[in-house]
């Protein structure tokens, strides 16, 4: 334990730990000088923070619990160090002299006196009780949570009387478990509306607070669109910063959402946003690029009853075309295999018909005709090649190989004749022909003597015995070409009468089983050709079928979207299928929404997840474009206010966009009045944008805080950090800046808190609430448009934290006035900003000056427009009460009121 100098309880070393961080701080915050410098409440809040540096520190899991981080609560203009920065400091803080506590700590720490040992919870209750500018921020901070720093005290109070010392768990492990039950978070109220590269995560201008009522709005299912939000300011203004904050705290919040868990959360999980930049397509064409963009963005999501008909019927009815055709071919196959299985019943009789020929033909073989026929071929070889003839195989018990022997011979016979063979062989065997030979030879002698007795020239003797010879030569050769020929003739008979009765009917038999072995082949490739189509037009019904199971609702704007993406990028400027997909699109969606109301399970289908919400389209850079491109776009907006699935926010200066509206419209340029019956005044840009913005939302000029803020976030990633201490054994107790030290710095001190959370409960008016706002209705102006957008600017005022109180001080501070509350003062503010624009002006400036004037005083002045003054006197005769407040107490969010305007 540790005595500290002005203290009799001793300090736990954690606790003297604190202290000495604490001096680190102060040092830090005294230009780091140790001279002169004390402990302040907010240094000590750093020190109970950097001594237990882990996510269960006490003071982490307080600040965290609500959202908070040590630099929401710290008073302005405290100098927020870094881990260099307290590094250093902790090494000049480090002498024999520790850093003393300023009179303010002392006073806030005088009730550790009674204590006997104080540990670091006892340190943070102190600086939640004790009275110091930390206290006040860091009730202020509390305030914007919607949350009052008595019941946190309170409740800590309570927590340190139960906590077990030492307990099972340490002390911020407690805390969290004691928070969460005793102090619940309050859901966040979230009101029902009529319908360059940015950084969001790093909040250098301070409109957090504005940001995240705006994503509870767009992400709340309570809100019914269409809804288009105009972020007007000047340029450089901050109006996109804006709008990607309020786009990542959408995202944000649709992930606090579980997956599947979308039947009670009250915002939205599948929200699609889109970004569209103007500036892009100011040569081109603007609608197409837009609708493109649209359809491109929203090419992986939805399903509709109108989109899903006309998607899945096509591909229905191809799958049920390809499925008869299937049956088709089934009953065709089934034909070709009945008639196949007739004709392999034929092929087995046909082929039992030949084995029943051959052995027929076996039969008759062995019978006496086939032999004869058979011997009448043997003599013919006989009485050709003479009784020498080799024999036949006539006794061959098969037909086939009898037929064979005869066929071969007469290949022979056939071949001797060919070769002239016959006359060397043969025709000698017959006697006849060899007289005749021996005469033609004997001719030449005989002739030679006749013409030698007749006393003939030698000449005439030889050519008479030539004549002769020759003579007797060609009838030789005449006789042997005829008795070949009927030799020839004859055997060719003999075989055919051995064909026709042994071969012939085999013939038959295997010709026919030809014919029906050729029909069954024809009938395969039939039934082969028949299977492939059945294949294929089985294959193309699966595949249907399986693309009318992938023709889901989410499926459908996939295709749909991307098809349509296609098109307007093909085609752009023609639109005139632009109304009708939109509004299909908007079918889907609403369709889908509506199935998150059913119970679950009693509805014929569950609503889709693929399907989104809502879409949310952001429009910026539009102050960049010329003016036709500033008129088309706003006429794209109304276009796409006209289905109930869009929120627009667009993000333009209002100069230019006036600017551009009076150069595009000429009735704008008119002045008043123009003739009898003209209205009282011409009509203005307002006017106009009226009919597209239902929220109209002004981002102001940077203050001189916020530059600095910002001019300090942009250059701190540029700093050379400051060298380590050089020594790498720190004495005994030094202070030292290690990875947890540092992280805590970096969770605590270097970004704001997370206030973003799930609960969320629709913005509940009271009777009185709704009789005070409906007593209004006169200050507002004569348009529908008008009262929807008061409406509208209440809501969002009254939904914003810190909540607002149900009584007002009197003007002497010293009475309470039951009515008219905060909550009331809001509302006539805001319709008095909405209906009474120059009356607005002059009691805006009177609110800051807090001047103790009466609100009545203002119907007196000569500078405001008569007619407001007389509608303003009419109702404050007949709301006296009101009359009677100072500007002074009207003072209540005067600066939001003022912003929520053209």
């Amino acid at each position: 334990m540790v005595r500290l100098q002005g203290f009799d309880a001793d300090f736990s070393p954690s606790s003297a730990k604190a202290v000495r961080w604490a001096g680190a701080a102060a040092v830090h915050r005294n230009l780091g000088t140790a001279s002169g410098a004390q402990i302040e409440p907010a240094d000590l809040l750093l020190g109970v923070l950097l001594a237990h540096p882990d996510e269960f520190g006490e003071a982490q899991v307080l600040l965290q619990h609500f959202g908070l981080t040590a630099r929401d609560v710290l008073p302005a203009g405290y100098p927020v160090p870094t881990a260099a920065d307290l590094a250093e400091a902790a090494e000049r803080s480090g002498g024999p002299d520790p850093v003393p506590f300023s009179s303010t700590t002392l006073q806030v720490l005088t009730g550790l006196g009674q204590a006997s040992v104080v540990h670091l919870a006892d340190l943070l209750g102190a600086l939640l009780t004790g009275e110091s500018p930390l206290r006040t921020s860091f009730s202020a901070a509390l305030l914007s949570r919607g949350v009052d720093l008595d019941s946190v005290t309170g409740s800590y109070g309570r927590f340190l009387d139960a906590l077990q010392r030492p307990g099972k768990q340490t002390t911020g492990r407690q805390l969290r478990e004691w928070l969460r039950r005793e102090n619940r978070r309050a859901p966040v109220d979230v009101p029902r509306f009529s319908s360059d590269e940015i950084d969001a995560d790093r909040d250098l201008i301070g409109i957090r607070t504005e940001a995240e009522a705006f994503a509870y709005l767009l992400a709340s299912r309570d809100l019914r669109p269409p809804l288009a939000i105009g972020l007007f300011g000047d340029w450089g203004s901050g109006k996109s910063f804006l709008m990607r904050s309020i786009k990542q705290r959408v995202d944000q919040l649709r992930a606090l959402v579980p997956e599947g868990g979308q039947g009670g959360a009250a915002v939205w999980r599948n929200i699609r946003q889109i970004e569209f930049n103007a500036w892009e397509y100011v040569q081109g064409n603007l609608w197409a690029g837009l609708l493109e963009r649209l359809f491109r963005e929203l090419g992986s999501l939805v399903d509709s009853a109108a989109l899903l008909t006309t998607r899945r019927d096509p591909v229905q009815q191809e799958r049920d075309d390809q499925a008869r055709q299937v049956q088709q071919l089934k009953a065709v196959l089934n034909e070709i295999d009945s008639e196949q299985k007739d004709l392999e019943e034929k092929l087995e009789k046909a082929n039992n018909a030949v084995d029943s020929a051959r052995a027929e033909a076996r039969a008759r073989l062995e019978a006496s005709g086939p032999q004869v026929a058979l011997k009448s071929v043997q003599r013919a070889l006989d009485d050709f090649w003479g009784p020498g003839s080799r024999p036949l195989a006539a006794t061959s018990a098969d037909p086939a190989a009898a037929l064979a022997d005869a066929a071969a011979a007469m290949a022979e016979v056939r071949a001797a004749a060919g070769h002239g063979r016959v006359l060397l062989g043969p025709y000698w065997t017959n006697k006849k022909h060899f007289v005749l030979a021996l005469m033609g030879a004997l001719a030449v002698p005989v002739a030679a003597w006749v013409f030698a007795a007749l006393q003939a020239p030698a000449v005439v003797s030889l050519l008479g015995g030539a004549a002769a010879f020759l003579g007797t030569a060609a009838a030789v050769l005449r006789s042997g070409a005829r008795w070949t020929e009927a030799r020839l003739a004859e055997f060719g008979r003999a075989v055919a009468e051995v064909r026709d009765q042994i071969r012939q009917p085999v013939e038959a038999a295997e010709e026919r089983r030809r014919e029906i072995e050729a029909e069954l082949a024809e009938l395969e490739q039939r039934s082969a050709a028949e299977r492939d189509k059945l294949h294929q037009a089985e294959a193309r019904q699966q595949a249907a079928e399986q693309r009318l199971v992938a023709l889901t609702a989410g499926r459908i704007l996939v295709d749909f979207a991307d098809e349509r993406s296609g098109d307007y990028r093909r085609r752009l400027g023609l639109l005139a299928t632009v109304r009708r997909d939109l509004s299909s699109l908007s079918d889907v969606i609403r369709a889908n929404n509506d199935l998150y109301a059913v119970e679950p399970g009693s509805a014929a289908q569950p609503p889709d997840a693929a399907v989104p919400n809502r879409i949310i389209l952001y429009i910026d850079d539009l102050d960049r474009c010329p003016p036709a491109k500033v008129l088309e776009v706003l006429e794209a907006v109304h276009l796409l206010l006209a289905f109930p699935m869009f929120a627009v926010v667009v993000a333009v200066d209002s100069h230019w966009l006036s600017a551009a509206l009076k150069d595009q419209l000429h009735a704008l340029r008119a002045r008043s009045p123009r003739g009898a019956g003209a209205p009282d005044r011409p009509p203005t840009p307002a006017d106009y944008l009226e009919k597209i913005f239902q929220l109209p939302f002004r981002v102001p000029a940077l203050p001189a805080a916020a530059r600095a803020r910002m001019l300090h976030g942009l250059l701190a990633p540029s700093l050379r950090p400051r060298p380590e201490p050089a020594a790498d054994n720190p004495a005994e107790g030094a202070l030292r800046v290690g990875p947890r030290e540092s992280g805590t710095i970096e969770a605590m001190l270097s970004r704001s808190g997370e206030t973003l959370r799930l609960e969320t409960s629709p913005l509940a008016l009271s009777p009185d609430d709704l009789e005070v706002i409906e007593s209004m209705a006169p200050l507002l102006g004569h348009t529908p448009r008008r009262v929807k957008r008061f409406v509208n600017s209440c809501q969002l005022l009254l939904a914003m934290p810190p909540a607002l109180s149900s009584t007002v001080p009197a003007s002497g501070g010293t009475a309470v006035q039951p009515v008219p509350d905060e909550r009331a003062i809001v509302c006539f503010l805001a319709a008095v900003n909405e209906g009474l624009p120059s009356a607005a002006e002059a009691l805006f400036a009177l609110t800051e000056s807090k001047s103790p004037d009466r609100l009545a005083s203002l119907t007196s002045r000569g500078d405001l427009d008569p007619a407001e003054v007389s509608r303003l006197t009419a109702w404050l005769d007949s709301h006296q009460a009101w009359g009677q407040l100072s500007f002074a107490q009207l003072a209540v969010r005067t600066d939001m009121v003022r912003r929520l305007r053209f």
